[in-house]
């Protein structure tokens, strides 16, 4: 009965951690995945991350909390003008969002 319940904690352990770990690292927003263990450089990762964000804003344009991100990687991969868009589009949409605060300035608007 001992090696009966080891045996089935074991197989229970390694069904739970074989479908855990492809999760792992994963990100997922309003039904996009993408595995971030799969990005190796820093550059890479912002690129990816933004072209995320960007599906994310085709799909739910209202969605007002995806704006800051892209702001914020589109000006760290040196697209400003695109930065100074999703800018204009969402303090449009929510003139009080705190999530915005410095990027009028940083921006040069």
């Amino acid at each position: 009965m001992f090696l009966g319940t080891i045996g089935i904690i074991g197989l229970l352990f390694y069904v739970v951690y074989t479908i855990q770990i492809p999760l792992i690292g994963s990100k997922n927003v309003l039904g996009t995945t993408y595995a971030k263990k799969d990005i190796r450089d820093a550059k890479e990762y912002q690129k990816k991350e933004y072209e995320h964000w960007k599906q994310i804003i085709a799909q739910k344009p209202d969605y007002l909390s995806a704006y800051p991100y892209l702001i914020t990687l589109a000006y760290s991969l040196g697209q400003q003008d695109e930065a100074r868009w999703y800018y204009a589009e969402v303090i449009n949409k929510d003139p009080n969002n705190k999530a915005l605060k410095g990027w009028k300035e940083k921006l040069g608007m």
